[in-house]
């Protein structure tokens, strides 16, 4: 099948197996899809605000300094000793010369065309990255189901069995660690300085791996129910 199934009978590896490196591959798949789907969205998001080159009469949008929020209507950009800059005017108003008579200068950086389809695609992408902690959760709840579909069907067991025995397993082992765990915080008060942070670490770490097999377990749960 895959090159993650032991070629072995040994009830001890094969336990190991279906409780520790088979939930280990399916997190390590889906964090993987979870940062190639990252990078996508966030090119995605930078190809958004990608400044076309300004034109007179294109409306922007200040997005930095004392006039963020305003919109104005580009009538001047060039360089000036300040660097370039862009005149907007916020009003149709004029003065008796002509010229427009509410403009402020600002530097291209801190302007936005007003764009509302981009935008609009901007606030998609905003929630498709927000919601990305969903996606690999759907990731690795497919990915976990699928290496025990395969290792059931290697070992020539049925699903039921190969997950029912994993959930037993899994089960004493979050019950050894939270004994553990709980031992552990009723002495860890003695330690001083260094090996005080560092058991804190220690038991920090094996909350993290009990939550860890216990996300494995609502999946097989729901997969048997």
């Amino acid at each position: 099948m895959t090159a993650l199934t032991p070629n072995t009978n040994n009830p001890e590896a094969r336990k190991r197996f279906s409780t520790v490196l088979i939930p280990a591959a399916a997190r390590k798949t889906a964090k993987e899809s979870h940062d190639k789907r990252y990078l996508e969205l966030k090119e995605k998001r930078k190809a958004l605000w990608v400044a076309p080159e300004p034109k007179v009469g294109v409306r922007y949008r200040v997005v930095n300094g004392r006039n963020e929020g305003s919109t104005g209507t580009l009538v001047w950009s060039g360089k000036t000793k300040w660097g370039t800059r862009y005149a907007l005017a916020l009003t149709d108003k004029k003065l008796p010369n002509g010229r427009y008579a509410d403009v402020i200068f600002l530097r291209p950086r801190d302007v936005v065309t007003v764009n509302l389809e981009r935008d609009v695609a901007n606030a998609g992408l905003a929630v498709e990255i927000a919601n990305l902690k969903v996606y690999e959760n759907e990731v690795f709840e497919t990915e976990l189901m699928r290496l025990y579909e395969e290792t059931a069907k290697e070992w020539g067991v049925s699903l039921t069995v190969l997950l029912t025995r994993t959930t037993e397993c899994i089960n004493e082992s979050i019950n050894r660690t939270a004994e553990y765990v709980r031992s552990s915080s009723e002495t860890h008060w003695a330690c001083d300085g260094r090996a005080y942070d560092q058991v804190a670490r220690h038991l920090a770490a094996l909350d993290r791996e009990i939550k860890d097999a216990r996300a494995v377990l609502a999946v097989i749960a729901s997969r048997l129910a």
